[in-house]
């Protein structure tokens, strides 16, 4: 079942960020993404995460919808990167399909690991909050690095069938990985 739209639940602080990851067999990364914040959104850069082995990471079937209106622009994101222009939004979504950062080690069990759950995505201000969830056939660990930094810290329960990770502050942007069995 897809998520409630955390636009329509209302309440929480005053930027937040929910972010939700579904690893698909095939090793694609379905995102969706909601950014919600009082002060005004103008920008949004979008990149995809550097990972450890160098390997190419892209998104594709991209779509930015600020206010509820499409916002015109790139389809798909590699190593270029995007830049949207948002008109002073307060909501943002994002969907898109990432590929690039499932890495099966066993193909007998489909044990993986997903070097990165989403891409990079700046805007101002800051979220006080992220909220990430990573879904797939079965989830086994999550873990968290700081933008810049390979090295991964266990981070994030399993909850209600899902695998979720609260980060704060300066924290918001840590690249998330997880361990998966795709079967």
């Amino acid at each position: 079942d897809p998520p409630a739209d955390p636009d329509a639940a209302g309440g929480g602080t005053t930027r937040e960020n929910d972010v939700e990851a579904q690893v698909r067999p095939d090793g694609a990364v379905v995102v969706r993404q909601w950014i919600r914040s009082d002060d005004p959104l103008r920008r949004l850069v979008l990149a995809v995460p550097t990972l450890p082995d160098g390997a190419p990471v892209s998104a594709r079937r991209l779509q930015v919808v600020a206010d509820g209106v499409p916002v015109d622009g790139v389809r798909r994101i590699g190593a270029a990167g995007a830049t949207f222009d948002l008109d002073d939004a307060s909501t943002v979504r994002l969907a898109y399909v990432l590929r690039g950062t499932v890495q099966v080690s066993d193909p007998e069990t489909g044990r993986a690991l997903v070097l990165s759950t989403s891409l990079e995505v700046s805007y101002g201000p800051r979220p006080e909050q992220e909220t990430r969830a990573v879904l797939a056939p079965t989830v086994l660990s999550l873990a968290g690095a700081p933008q810049g930094s390979d090295v991964l810290e266990p981070c994030g329960p399993q909850s209600g069938g899902r695998w979720t990770v609260e980060l704060t502050g300066d924290r918001t942007g840590d690249r998330v990985a997880a361990v998966v069995d795709l079967r």
